[in-house]
C-alpha cells in the first residue's frame, strides 16, 4: 500500500485539524463492508481505532478487498479519451502510460502529418508518399496510380481531443498496418455501378468477403482492376477479409498491375492523320463510299467508279475535309435526280464510331464500348443520364421549313465549341444571361440552348429521335438510328443499332397508307370444269395439271376442281392453294385444302 494515494486530508481526519500523530494507524480500503462507513469506490485512505479494524476485518468478504488502477501513482488519474486502448510502459520507464494504440501492429497520429486536403474516414487505405507541397506525409491511397497503390494499413480510429490551452480540437488517426483489425465505426465502401462515379458509401462489412484497394482511397467490395469502367493502368490488390460487420484481417497482399490492353482493344480504336480536318470530338462517322449504286435505263442496278458518293448536304461533307471520313446523317437519301434504288435510301446512317479525339490534323475515332468525356469549365453535366441519343438528320437539299425534324443550314457547334467566358455568362451569369457573340439569329439561339440542355451536346447526334415520314406517300423523310446510352452525365456506351425502318421492308419503309396491309396477302380464286383428273397431289408438290390450267397463278391462289363424270353422272370437287411461285417458266407447288 505504499504507492497509494491519499486524497482529502481534512476527510480522512474528520474534520479535525490536529496533525496525523506517529502512532496513528491508516488503513487503505477499496469498499466498506458496513454502511456506516459509507461506500468508496476510489480506494481513499480512511482513519481507523485498531479495535474497530479488528471487528471490521472479521465481517470483510471475498471481493471487498481492492484498489482501482487509476488511483496508482503511477499511472494516470483519468481513463477519459482512451476506451478500447492499451497500456504502454512510457519510454523513459518512469511509469505506466495510457495509449491509443500498442506500438506494433498499429500506430495513432496526429492529423498534421496526413495530407491536407483530403478527409479521411474510419477504413480508409492509406499510404506514404511526396504531396504537392514536396512534403513526405500519409494519404490516401489509390488502386488508378502504381505509386499510390503501395498502401501501408487501415485506418482504426479517428479521435478528436478538446485542446486545453486553446478552443481548437486536435484529430488523431489509428492506422492499423496488420493483423486483425476492429473498426471503430462503420467504414466507407467503393460499390460497383454503372456509372463508375458514385461515391463510397458507409456501409457494414460482409463477413468472409474480400474486399480491395479501390479508387476513392477506400476499400472496395468489387477489383477495380476487372470492373467495365477501368481504363489504363489499374492495380488489383486485396485488403482485407471481413470477419464481421465491422471488423477483419489486413492481408495487404502485393498489388497486381494491370494494364487495361484487353479493355482498350475492345473499343477498336481507329487513328487517323489528316490534313485540314474539321472533325471535331463528338462527331459521329462513317466512311465515305468511292462509288454510288444506282438504277440504269434497263432498272438494274450497277456499281461504277465513274459515280462516286457525294455527301449532302454539302456543309455535312466539307466538314471532314479531305479524309475518308464523313459525318453520318439519319435524313433519307433518295431523291428524284440521284436514281439511287429504294434499298440505299438509310446509307448514310450507317455509323462507324465517334471521334474522342480530334485536332486540326489528327483525330481517333471509338467504334464501341464505353468513352468518358470531359465537362468544359463551368458546365455540370453533358448528357441525360439514363437516356438514348440518336443520329441527328440534316436536311440533303438545304430546304428550308421541309420538316421540324430535318436540320437546315451549317452544321451546329459542340459544347466544346465555347470558351469558358461565354459558358459562365450563359449558365452562371453575374447580372443576366447572355448569348456569346458569334449567336446572332434566333436558329443559332435555340441551338445553343439544345447544347447547354444536354439535347444536342455533339454535332450530329440528338435526344429527340427525328424519324418521320412524309405527308402525301408515307415514305421516310427521317430514320430512326440509335448511337449511344448515356449511362452518366459525362459517359455514354456506343450502341450502332440498325436504322429504322429497315430498308428492305418495304411494308415499313413506304406502304403505310395501302388499304391492304402490307402483311395480308390477296388470293384470287378461279375455277375449272374437267373430266379427267389424276387426284394424287396431297401436299407440297409440283402439279403439271394446275399449272397447265391456271399458268399466271401466283402464291396463295385458289383453285377449284370440278370433275364431271358423264358416265356416272357425277361430281367429285377439290380445292388446292399455290404454295410457291415457280422459277423461270416452270410453275409452282400446290398444297390440297
Amino acid at each position: 500500500m505504499a504507492n497509494q494515494k491519499i486524497t482529502d486530508l481534512k476527510k480522512l481526519l474528520g474534520g479535525d485539524t490536529d496533525p496525523l500523530m506517529s502512532n496513528d494507524l491508516l488503513l487503505v480500503v477499496d469498499r466498506d463492508a458496513v454502511p456506516s462507513y459509507g461506500s468508496s469506490s476510489t480506494g481513499e485512505t480512511k482513519a481507523i481505532s485498531a479495535s474497530t479494524l479488528a471487528s471490521e476485518l472479521a465481517t470483510l468478504q471475498q471481493g471487498d478487498v481492492g484498489i482501482n488502477l487509476k488511483n496508482l501513482a503511477d499511472v494516470p488519474n483519468e481513463y477519459d479519451g482512451f476506451g478500447g486502448g492499451y497500456i504502454k510502459i512510457k519510454d523513459d520507464a518512469s511509469g505506466l502510460e495510457f495509449t491509443d494504440a500498442p506500438g506494433a501492429a498499429e500506430i495513432s497520429l496526429n492529423i498534421s502529418e496526413f495530407d491536407p486536403i483530403e478527409t479521411y474516414h474510419v477504413g480508409d487505405v492509406i499510404t506514404r508518399g511526396v504531396i504537392s507541397t514536396g512534403q513526405v506525409v500519409y494519404k490516401k491511397a489509390t488502386s488508378s496510380d502504381v505509386d499510390s497503390a503501395e498502401a501501408v494499413g487501415i485506418i482504426r480510429k479517428i479521435k478528436e481531443v478538446e485542446s486545453n490551452t486553446t478552443t481548437e480540437t486536435q484529430y488523431f488517426i489509428n492506422i492499423v498496418f496488420n493483423g486483425h483489425i476492429d473498426f471503430t465505426d462503420m467504414v466507407y465502401i467503393e460499390q460497383e455501378t454503372l456509372s463508375g462515379n458514385e461515391a463510397a458509401i458507409q456501409s457494414d462489412l460482409v463477413d468472409g468477403r474480400t474486399y480491395f484497394l479501390g479508387t476513392q482511397g477506400c476499400l472496395s467490395e468489387f477489383d477495380p482492376s476487372s470492373s467495365l469502367q477501368t481504363t489504363g493502368v489499374h492495380v488489383s490488390k486485396p485488403m482485407l477479409i471481413a470477419t464481421g460487420k465491422q471488423s477483419g484481417v489486413i492481408v495487404n497482399y502485393r498489388g497486381l498491375v494491370c494494364e487495361g490492353d484487353e479493355e482498350e482493344a475492345k473499343k477498336f480504336i481507329i487513328e487517323y492523320t489528316a490534313s485540314c480536318s474539321d472533325i471535331k470530338v463528338g462527331d459521329v462517322v462513317r466512311i465515305k463510299r468511292n462509288h454510288q449504286p444506282k438504277i440504269n435505263s434497263d432498272g438494274i442496278i450497277e456499281y461504277s467508279d465513274e459515280n462516286p458518293e457525294i455527301v449532302k448536304p454539302d456543309n455535312l461533307g466539307a466538314a471532314t475535309g479531305e479524309s475518308p471520313f464523313v459525318l453520318s446523317n439519319a435524313a433519307a437519301q433518295c431523291t428524284d435526280n440521284n436514281q439511287l434504288p429504294t434499298t440505299e435510301d438509310s446509307y448514310a446512317s450507317e455509323v462507324l464510331g465517334m471521334v474522342i479525339v480530334a485536332t486540326s490534323d489528327y483525330f481517333q475515332v471509338q467504334t464501341s464500348g464505353m468513352i468518358k468525356f470531359d465537362k468544359p469549365v463551368g458546365t455540370e453535366r453533358l448528357f441525360k443520364k439514363g437516356y438514348t441519343y440518336f443520329l441527328d438528320a440534316y436536311e440533303i437539299n438545304n430546304q428550308s421549313n421541309i420538316n421540324p425534324n430535318l436540320k437546315t443550314g451549317i452544321v451546329r457547334n459542340t459544347i466544346y465549341d465555347y470558351t469558358t467566358e461565354e459558358i459562365s455568362n450563359y449558365l452562371n451569369p453575374t447580372t443576366m444571361s447572355s448569348f456569346p457573340e458569334s449567336v446572332t439569329t434566333p436558329q443559332q439561339e435555340s441551338q445553343f440552348r439544345e447544347i447547354f440542355s444536354e439535347i444536342t451536346p455533339f454535332r450530329n447526334t440528338t435526344l429527340h429521335n427525328p424519324f418521320f415520314r412524309r405527308t402525301g406517300n408515307g415514305t421516310v423523310g427521317a430514320y430512326s438510328k440509335p448511337v449511344f446510352h448515356a449511362i452518366d452525365d459525362d459517359r455514354i456506351v456506343l450502341l450502332n443499332r440498325p436504322s429504322y425502318p429497315i430498308t428492305i421492308d418495304t411494308c415499313n419503309l413506304a406502304e403505310v397508307y395501302q388499304t391492304e396491309t402490307c402483311f395480308s396477302t390477296k388470293s384470287r380464286n378461279e375455277t375449272f370444269h374437267v373430266s379427267e383428273w389424276a387426284d394424287s397431289e396431297t401436299q407440297l408438290v409440283y402439279s403439271e395439271q394446275l399449272n397447265t390450267l391456271w399458268s399466271d397463278a401466283t402464291e396463295s391462289d385458289i383453285a377449284d376442281i370440278i370433275l364431271i363424270n358423264f358416265t356416272s353422272k357425277s361430281i367429285v370437287k377439290y380445292k388446292y392453294q399455290k404454295i410457291s411461285n415457280g422459277i423461270g417458266n416452270v410453275g409452282g407447288n400446290w398444297t390440297k385444302v
